[in-house]
């Protein structure tokens, strides 16, 4: 799967339109940041709402389409008083040379009904494949191997889109190298 240019702008663009200070404080790295290495780990996620947007585009727009999407989810939850409970994520469906379909998607304290753009979605409660990315967005796919081998050797079958968090803000770290992308894989 190759990866876009530039997540980094998009998702600065979103931690400044929402504060997410205690969103940040929960997603803080140890001291070795870099410890996991990319070390797939079976674990599960609760339940969560999403505020979300479907985007399909060409790579080259990727960057763009995420931050004019996280803009309307931000500017939807704000007036509806939501609260982020989680970094602004991704959920990949297709990725192919001529396109991606994916949902710019952020976590929320409540379940909203949405608007014409800006719908609400869930990822379910359950069992998962976790694997801690560090490093520049655009160089993302030798992750992506690792966890399809994983889930080839493993006989694991998936149940859903893999999804990605983009856990920190570039903004902030502006070392890419430093820059924590966790990618799950929902599975039986």
């Amino acid at each position: 799967m190759k990866r876009f240019g530039s997540i980094a702008l998009v998702t600065v663009l979103f931690y400044v339109l929402i504060d997410i200070n205690d969103v940040m404080a929960q997603n803080k790295t140890q001291d070795n940041p870099h410890a996991d290495g990319m070390k797939v780990v079976e674990t599960t996620v609760p339940q969560q709402n999403l505020l979300m947007v479907r985007v399909k585009c060409s790579e080259k727009e990727i960057s763009q389409k995420l931050g004019e999407s996280y803009g309307k989810i931000g500017a939807y939850a704000g007036k509806n008083g939501a609260n982020m409970t989680g970094a602004p994520m991704a959920i990949y469906y297709e990725w192919a040379k001529d396109g991606f379909e994916f949902d710019a998607a952020v976590p929320f304290d409540k379940k909203l009904p949405g608007n014409d753009e800006v719908k609400w979605g869930e990822i379910k409660a359950g069992k998962v494949l976790k694997l801690k990315y560090y490093g520049d967005y655009s160089k993302i796919e030798p992750a992506y191997d690792v966890l399809k081998n994983y889930i080839k050797t493993n006989k694991k079958k998936t149940t859903g889109a893999p999804w990605e968090v983009y856990a920190n803000d570039p903004m902030t770290e502006k070392d890419p190298a430093n820059w924590l992308t966790e990618i799950y894989f929902p599975v039986e």
